[in-house]
């Protein structure tokens, strides 16, 4: 793997000012090595790890393609059931932005606590060593399991999501982050960016809900497994996290330097 190159085809943003790196007054940011026959990390990408794959996971021996917009992108690729931890999804995260600009935002949580650091230990093109895990490493999550994919299972789940599926190279987008976006108040946000979150949920503003659609989000950590889902801590240790547990101290876990104290058993 050419870690100097690219292993998605390009990186989409909706405004020139949010363009780091890219040509002046484009959407598109220029991509390292091109994409094709002159990028070596093609071939790699559909390389299937088995050891990526839960073997509960009946989805998760594919190889993934998608074209429904330039930052969903992918092409043949192959699926990861366990994403990087990458902090909270909030204003740190606009335009798609790289690691260096949204490590030092800060965001609430939705027990009405404010300016809490969103940083968590992964991001695109992020360099976190362990000494900047100063929430200490056994309180902080740096992978956490991921549902592959929902493709066959329309009748369960109401849509087939292969949009959606994880991948072990690629970018941010539905890919191989997950996050938490708290918001404080009474929000859909609350619900979906948690452990097993669903997409909708009646009632709440801004879950859109709609009858017998019971899918996970696709950018929180999930599993087929009941009740919860796997994470590694940065100490090295392997916790099954219940989808049940508080949301704030969720949150907390999934950043590295958040200077906040977590009360209880997670």
């Amino acid at each position: 793997m050419d870690l100097n190159c690219a292993t998605g085809p390009v990186v989409n943003s909706s405004n020139a000012g949010c363009n780091q790196g890219g040509p002046s007054g484009t959407t598109q940011r220029t991509l390292a090595c091109g994409w094709g026959a002159g990028n070596p990390n093609v071939p790699l990408v559909s390389t299937k790890l088995a050891v990526l794959l839960c073997p509960s996971d009946d989805g998760a021996d594919k190889l993934i393609t998608r074209s429904d917009s330039n930052h969903y992108q992918l092409d043949k690729h192959a699926v990861s059931n366990y994403a990087l931890t990458g902090g909270a999804h909030y204003s740190g995260w606009s335009c798609g932005a790289y690691w260096s600009t949204y490590r030092n935002t800060v965001n609430n949580l939705p027990d009405g606590r404010t300016g809490i650091n969103v940083r968590g230990a992964f991001g695109m093109n992020s360099n976190c060593k362990f000494r900047s895990i100063t929430d200490g490493t056994s309180n902080v999550m740096l992978v956490g399991e991921a549902m592959s994919t929902y493709s066959g299972k329309a009748s369960q789940y109401g849509v087939d999501s292969e949009d959606r599926v994880r991948v072990w190279a690629a970018h941010r987008h539905h890919g191989t982050f997950n996050m938490t976006h708290p918001v404080i108040g009474s929000h859909c946000n609350n619900s979906r960016y948690h452990i097993n979150g669903p997409v909708h949920v009646a009632g709440l503003p801004g879950c859109s809900a709609t009858a017998n659609d019971i899918r996970s989000h696709w950018n929180v950590h999930s599993s087929v497994h009941t009740g919860g889902a796997h994470a590694l801590m940065a100490d090295g240790t392997v916790k099954f996290l219940s989808e049940n547990m508080d949301h704030n101290p969720y949150a907390i876990i999934c950043r590295i330097n958040s200077g906040e104290q977590i009360s209880g058993d997670f």
